[in-house]
């Protein structure tokens, strides 16, 4: 068969020229001939010399310019062809991202380790005839830690509903379709991931290593690390892909610590593309009769960056944070916080009062390759049971998907020190 396409191919570039150079069946014969010699001594030998060769081999041939012509032309094309046979294209990253053009539902099982204990989390996504996301479902059993307590968000795209069931507590928020779905599964969701790997790689962000085992039943393992002196050196993240189907079956993340990596993050993903009930995209029949649920679609959360530059936005917010809590006005905190409820915001503070600001400190992007966070680096004078204690708190913000222009509190982590 692809011998027949060959001399097919030789007579169709000899017909096109025949007003120059009339040929015969002989000469097609002999043109095959000269070609099929020059196939085989290159399968024999990937040296230079032997590639010489097989240029030596055909402009010995007895035949005129053109069909020389014509075997060069062949030979190309059968050696394509046999580049086609034995050379596989290579994995590469815009392969995942288009898998997941196909997909319609996922279902993700996600743990962190923090100190010593496991936080595990659980999420449901579907997404839209083009792959884009559509609607979550995230339950957070105590990723939210004992003040927040069990936490469960479910999303449209248009609308998030968050239930504190520690608190008995609801609150929903209005939001542009997908930049909310992606402000609430950034970290988590593949394609979007890979879209992110795919930029960084290209400018040199990341150092990417790919073990891609010759059984195909094995996942293709890549490692991402990032250059020493970069804002994430220390980070690494090892992504599990299955080779037949190309989409990511495991994440795991790790940070060094002590100079050895240390596990921080692992997400599981499975269940592609089986379809999941409607009604887990929403809460109805499952708030309690008692909850109080908030409406905060219509209060402006968080502060508007302005001409600020993203230094300036932060020192700001956590100024604005930290004086609505001397004030007690927790529900101006909240709004600062994501527009979280004033009363979770109290609990936080578990009574302590806070006096005064002493600083407010350096802002500094956030290592964290998965964040696009910035910390701001505050510090509060403050009063509990007739001690005072100096909080030195570092507050994590990030402007909002749904509003750039717009900046929230998202986290905060601090300890305190004893003062005269």
């Amino acid at each position: 068969m692809k011998y027949n396409k060959t001399e097919n191919l030789i007579k169709n570039f000899c017909d096109i020229q025949k007003s120059k150079i009339k040929t015969t069946a002989e000469m097609d014969e002999k043109v095959l001939t000269s070609t099929l010699s020059a196939q085989n001594e290159s399968k024999q030998s990937q040296s230079a010399a032997n590639q010489q060769n097989i240029w030596r081999i055909i402009m010995k041939t007895k035949i005129t310019k053109l069909a020389a012509a014509a075997v060069i032309i062949v030979a190309i094309f059968l050696a394509i062809g046999l580049l086609d046979k034995t050379m596989p294209a290579a994995y590469a990253l815009q392969d995942t991202i288009e898998a997941y053009n196909s997909i319609r539902y996922l279902h993700i099982n996600e743990f962190e380790t923090v100190g010593q204990e496991k936080r595990p989390s659980e999420l449901w996504v579907a997404c839209d005839y083009y792959g884009r996301l559509n609607k979550i479902r995230c339950v957070l059993p105590n990723s939210g830690g004992p003040v927040l307590g069990a936490i469960a968000i479910v999303s449209d795209g248009k609308m998030s509903e968050v239930w504190f069931k520690k608190h008995n507590l609801c609150f929903k928020t209005i939001g542009n379709s997908e930049a909310l779905l992606r402000w609430e599964i950034s970290e988590l969701d593949p394609k979007l991931i890979f879209e992110k790997l795919y930029e960084q790689e290209k400018h040199g962000d990341i150092i990417l290593d790919m073990d891609e085992p010759d059984d195909k039943s094995k996942p293709l393992v890549i490692t991402v690390t990032y250059p020493e002196g970069s804002l994430s050196s220390g980070f690494k993240k090892v992504f599990c892909i299955d080779q037949a189907t190309k989409l990511v079956k495991k994440i795991e993340k790790f940070q060094i610590t002590d100079n050895k990596y240390q596990h921080i993050r692992t997400a599981e993903f499975s269940n592609y593309n089986d379809e999941i009930d409607p009604m887990m995209f929403s809460f109805d029949g499952e708030l309690p009769e008692d909850i109080v649920y908030l409406d905060r679609s219509t209060e402006e959360i968080g502060l508007a960056q302005g001409e600020m530059s993203n230094e300036q936005v932060v020192a700001a917010l956590g100024q604005k944070f930290f004086e609505a809590i001397i004030a007690k006005d927790f529900d101006k905190a909240g709004l600062m916080w994501s527009g979280v409820p004033g009363s979770i915001i109290e609990k936080m503070f578990m009574g302590a009062n806070l006096l005064n600001i002493i600083s407010v400190g350096k802002c500094y992007p956030n290592t964290d390759p998965d964040q696009t966070s910035m910390i701001g680096l505050c510090s509060v004078m403050l009063e509990s049971s007739g001690q005072y204690f100096e909080l030195e708190a570092n507050i994590f913000a990030r402007s909002l998907f749904t509003q750039p222009n717009k900046w929230v509190i998202t986290g905060l982590s601090s300890h305190t020190k004893p003062v005269e």
